[in-house]
């Protein structure tokens, strides 16, 4: 049986160069994941639980029916609509058994005075010495695609120690880089179930997706995870719910700036030292929080901000040092450092580009979005995703059942406010309150969930 330390360098050794489909379908590769995971090690049970977690029910669905006979239980759990129990189950059966052995590790050095093993004949701190170099390896080499974003700090003052501990965690240290664990066609497909008339939109990210494919299987890791994205289009259109279910589809880190009617740059570069709310620039944050070298940044209504005369900065200034920053990298006005954000991804949303900076646009690959046009397929899609997202900010378990006259209601609001998506929500959550609180004068003895389906 390997150490856990060797099953993960396996892992690493033999993911390397690879695209993330292929990490996750290879058998081979596949097989030292669970192992080194099954062994305890955190960076392998965190790899996995991603990789489960952006399994989609329609992937699954894919999967399956290219496999009939192999999992033929999950084939008959699946088609009978327990996908998100069993994924919700995987997870926390993962989670739990990296809970139980850090658990039983702790408990059994406590209990038994553990001071070595016979095979390595090492002590504890020369274990941990060998853990550290070892960790250090996998990260800083070659073996796992990363990238270090903030080379070094000068830390003289105690403002810049008490900086430099804070951000200890990508301080000179290499942040690993997300691979989308979806394909082009994949993404595609599931995109325009949801937006069917963005397709537009689709097609960038899914031309995107293959180069940087081409890339990873040459071994280069050097494109950010999506385009720098400008969706233009009238409000109601969805352009905010597409730019946050790409980042979802793709499992890729992101935060949203809502920066519509702001005279500043809403914090957008951070504040500097001398300020007792020092804090670095919203990416840089982004990239501590999330422990990754290329995020999303979603900057919403950003033709809203405030234009060049603002005293404080803007948005659009801010973002232009950030897209467009010297060959020394971009110089964090907190952290007083320069730090290399050409793998985050900046998509924003705007109604109009004539407000905006001429050189900002240029960073853009911009796109226009229109709204639905009246159809029946467009209308249907809105209804299903708007249907779960009511069912699940109520924490009900299955959607409910309008009657077909309220449903053409809504439909009747929709058409008559010009294809708003905002109008759809709005006459779905009214019919749905009414019907809530008919339900409730009825005093149902089981509640809602006597009526849903």
């Amino acid at each position: 049986m390997p150490t856990k330390e060797a099953a993960w360098t396996v892992y690493c050794t033999m993911s390397c160069g690879m695209s993330g489909a292929e990490q996750w379908l290879d058998n081979n590769v596949r097989t030292w994941l669970f192992v080194s995971a099954l062994l305890g090690v955190d960076n392998a049970i965190h790899t996995l639980c991603s990789h489960i977690s952006t399994v989609t029910e329609d992937g699954m669905t894919s999967f399956l029916a290219r496999n009939p006979n192999r999992y033929p239980d999950l084939v008959t759990r699946v088609s009978a609509g327990e996908w998100p129990a069993i994924h919700e189950q995987t997870l926390k059966s993962w989670s739990d058994h990296a809970w139980s052995f850090h658990k039983d590790s702790a408990e059994e050095d406590a209990d038994d005075g553990w001071s070595g093993t016979a095979v390595l004949g090492c002590s504890p701190e020369a274990v941990s010495t060998i853990d550290t170099q070892i960790e250090s390896e996998l990260w800083n080499d070659d073996i796992i695609p990363g990238k270090v974003v903030i080379k070094g700090f000068r830390a003289s003052t105690a403002i810049e120690k008490e900086l430099c501990l804070k951000y200890e965690n990508i301080i000179g240290k290499k942040l690993p880089l997300r691979t989308p664990q979806i394909t082009p066609r994949e993404f595609r497909a599931s995109f325009l179930r949801k937006f069917p008339w963005a397709r537009a939109v689709a097609d960038a990210v899914a031309q995107h997706l293959t180069l940087s494919e081409i890339a990873i299987s040459g071994g280069k890791y050097d494109l950010p995870a999506l385009p720098h994205m400008l969706l233009v289009g009238p409000s109601g259109a969805g352009k905010s719910a597409m730019v946050e279910e790409i980042c979802s589809l793709l499992g890729i880190p992101h935060t949203t700036a809502s920066v519509g009617g702001t005279a500043d740059d809403c914090g957008m570069s951070g504040t500097g030292q001398k300020w007792t709310t020092r804090s670095p620039s919203i990416p840089v944050k982004l990239m501590a929080y999330e422990h990754c070298a290329n995020p999303a940044l979603i900057i919403d209504e950003i033709d809203k901000s405030a234009g060049s005369d603002s005293r404080n900065g803007t948005v659009q200034g801010s973002l232009l040092s950030m897209m467009q920053p010297p060959d020394t990298g971009y110089m964090d006005v907190c952290l007083n450092m320069p730090v290399d954000l050409s793998m985050v991804s900046f998509i924003a949303t705007a109604n109009s580009t004539s407000l905006m900076d001429a050189a900002l646009l240029s960073r853009f690959k911009i796109i226009t979005v229109g709204r639905p046009k009246p159809t029946t397929d467009n209308f249907w899609s809105l209804l299903d995703g708007i249907a779960l997202k009511s069912a699940a900010r109520l924490n009900l378990q299955e959607t409910m059942r309008l009657p077909d006259s309220a449903i053409l209601d809504v439909y009747k609001s929709w058409i008559k406010a010009g294809c708003d998506i905002r109008e759809l929500e709005r006459a779905y959550t009214e019919v749905f309150a009414k019907l809530l609180t008919m339900m409730a004068d009825f005093s149902l003895p089981d509640g809602p969930e006597a009526v849903l389906h």
